[in-house]
């Protein structure tokens, strides 16, 4: 199934995951039983034994995945005859969990940006302001910046033995241009200011990669830079914790609580259908609904 796995036309990102998810305790648990002694409950058994490992309900949820693709595969290949996740019932997901900033806690945080580095100022911007993914940042090029108008045309993810590649967004609706505040284009101007003097201190040394949020020689940041500067900054100012996806979280939901419309919202996250922004963002749309209400009943009560 792994070498099958390898042939089909999945990202390389799709493939890593397969692998770690094999790796990490499917094979370790399960590799030694052979696929005619597996049964619904040696399954139930594994899903046990990954809760008492503190395994949360979400990501058993995906060993359960992966182990239902790979026993469909081998009913699909007449190496057993019925797929024994059928007669297991799936962990449960657990509620995906993120507590955006406030708007006072946001405006905390740009303020401590005051003396930091200048590239790492106008990401924080752009990722609050502009609601990219991690990857949409990491890939972005300043071929793709224009005043204040972003494209995002690619995202940069790292593939193990391979480095950091770009690929195109996974939805038609992930291509997409948003337009960001002046604050966000003076603090892009200001850092591409000083990348161009990096760039000649390094002269033929530097790596022309085209871009924005880079390496100290030119190459593309890796994916995973940002996180753990986000982490030393917030603690390094006192500032609440947060995860840097939740900056993003933090731009939409402030958005939606100014009263912004769904669609305009579902745009700019680059969101295929409005439910997934409904979904996620249901605790802003309520709180809306909460202000609807109360200012109803004012105008009535009058």
């Amino acid at each position: 199934w792994r070498d099958y796995v390898e042939r089909r036309q999945l990202s390389d990102r799709t493939k890593e995951y397969y692998k770690m998810m094999l790796n990490s305790r499917i094979l370790p648990k399960l590799g030694s039983v052979k696929l005619k002694d597996i049964r619904p409950q040696t399954l139930n058994r594994f899903y046990a034994w990954l809760a008492q490992q503190g395994i949360s309900g979400s990501t058993q949820h995906k060993y359960h995945g992966v182990l239902y693709t790979m026993l469909k595969c081998a009913v699909r290949w007449q190496i057993i005859s019925m797929n024994p996740a059928d007669a297991v019932e799936p962990p449960k997901s657990d509620t995906v969990e993120f507590t955006p900033y406030t708007d006072q806690q946001a405006a905390e945080m740009l303020q401590a940006l005051t003396d930091e580095p200048a590239q790492w100022k106008a990401y924080i911007y752009l990722a609050l302001y502009g609601q990219l993914r991690r990857g949409e940042m990491v890939g972005l090029d300043w071929d793709s910046v224009n005043g204040n108008k972003i494209q995002i045309k690619q995202a940069a993810i790292y593939a193990r033995g391979q480095g950091t590649k770009l690929k195109p967004p996974k939805t038609a609706s992930g291509m997409r241009t948003i337009i960001v505040p002046p604050s966000v284009e003076a603090e892009l101007r200001r850092w591409k200011a000083e990348q161009n003097k990096q760039r000649l201190r390094l002269g033929e040394f530097w790596y022309n990669s085209g871009a924005v949020f880079t390496q100290w020689d030119g190459q593309r940041m890796h994916p995973d830079t940002p996180t753990r500067w986000v982490h030393k900054f917030l603690a390094r100012h006192g500032l609440p914790h947060i995860r840097l996806h939740d900056l993003r979280h933090t731009g939409a939901s402030l958005l939606i609580a100014c009263g912004l419309d769904i669609e305009t919202v579902k745009n700019r996250l680059g969101h295929a259908k409005a439910s997934t922004t409904l979904d996620i963002y249901a605790h802003a749309f309520e709180h809306n609904d909460r202000r609807a209400a109360d200012l109803l009943e004012k105008i009535l009560q009058k």
